[in-house]
């Protein structure tokens, strides 16, 4: 039950939380970022949460935009090795980043 209500509250404040990322305009221009996305749709909201991964990934001119194709919402679970990757291209990344500093 309370794994419901914090799906629920989650989707009754993400626009909220999108705006809020909003008006930090250009705090991830010049990061790495990688955006992970399901493959699989799952739900009636999933157009609107697609769309706003890619204003995410729009945000960062290093930014790459991952879908996993076999994955549902639980990508953790269901295609793991896309998230361990994706972590380990940033740090990468930031270890590059830092030794040019």
């Amino acid at each position: 039950v309370k794994s419901l209500e914090a799906r629920d509250n989650e989707w009754a404040n993400i626009k909220e939380s999108f705006r809020q990322v909003e008006k930090s305009t250009n705090h991830l221009i010049n990061k790495p970022l990688i955006v992970i996305s399901r493959g699989k749709k799952e739900e009636s909201r999933d157009e609107i949460l697609l769309k706003c991964q890619q204003d995410l990934a729009n945000e960062s001119l290093k930014c790459k935009h991952i879908f996993a194709n076999k994955s549902g919402h639980m990508i953790n679970v269901e295609q793991p090795g896309i998230i361990v990757a994706a972590i380990h291209e940033l740090v990468k990344e930031y270890e590059r980043r830092d030794l040019n500093s």
